[in-house]
């Protein structure tokens, strides 16, 4: 991925476009880092923390970030290697799971403890960013989201952002989906990220480092722009632009 430059005078950045779509306010600043690479078994004091730091936020909660694991995480095996014990704590049998990942690409983990996921249609993401190119569609979700994590499935064309498992009990709308507590969802191995049809899910913005999860209201926003974007074009095609709000829930 190229280096993101900033956005040109009087050009609004793709953030300042998704909250102006959703009406919503921006977020506080992450925790800073402390080192040490996390052990499997504080998995759930890393879950219960973020349930926290959510509570304290908007109502789909912030950019969820463990306090304190990457300092010593210097190159991308080590991060990856991290960020794959920490999602195995949220698979029935952590084995298994690494099997999964060795023999398919991936495993079934289970949502509504560690984590959850808000799945996107691949045609809103799409009409969100106005592009297909891959290259370009990654760089949209890596801003957009600031960062949050995201795979895509391309044979049932879907996106799901990882979230703070909480994001599935406020979660109103219904163009993109928010999967419920102890849903099973197959996440791809973290060495996955280019898109291979033998295997399937890849990660387009891989997880930054263990517990790193999107803020649930930064996918509501991207849900909210798709639809008014995907409106807006369905608009321009039939020459008849509706009045503000009309069509809208």
């Amino acid at each position: 991925m190229s280096e993101e430059q900033g956005p040109q005078p009087g050009e609004p950045s793709i953030r300042s476009a998704l909250l102006r779509a959703a009406g919503t306010h921006g977020e506080s600043e992450p925790p800073k880092s402390h080192g040490c690479l996390p052990a499997l078994e504080d998995a759930q004091y890393r879950a219960q923390e973020a349930e926290r730091q959510d509570q304290q936020c908007s109502p789909y909660g912030a950019r969820q970030e463990v306090p304190a694991v990457t300092n010593d995480l210097t190159t991308g095996a080590e991060r990856r290697l991290a960020v794959a014990h920490w999602l195995l704590a949220a698979a029935a049998e952590p084995s298994r799971a690494r099997f999964e990942w060795a023999t398919y690409g991936v495993a079934l983990l289970r949502c509504g403890g560690l984590f959850t996921a808000v799945r996107i249609p691949g045609a809103l993401v799409r009409a969100a960013a106005d592009t297909e190119e891959p290259e370009a569609l990654a760089e949209f979700l890596a801003e957009a989201l600031h960062g949050g994590p995201v795979f895509h499935d391309p044979r049932s064309r879907q996106y799901y952002v990882l979230t703070p498992a909480s994001t599935a009990r406020r979660w109103s709308l219904q163009d993109a989906d928010c999967l419920g507590s102890n849903t099973f969802l197959g996440v791809p191995a973290t060495d996955r990220v280019e898109p291979d049809l033998s295997y399937g899910a890849y990660w387009v913005v891989p997880m930054d480092s263990p517990g790193v999860l999107c803020a649930g209201q930064d996918a509501a926003n991207l849900a909210d722009f798709a639809r008014v974007m995907v409106a807006k074009r369905q608009e321009e095609e039939d020459g008849c632009p509706r009045a503000e709000g009309e069509g809208r829930d």
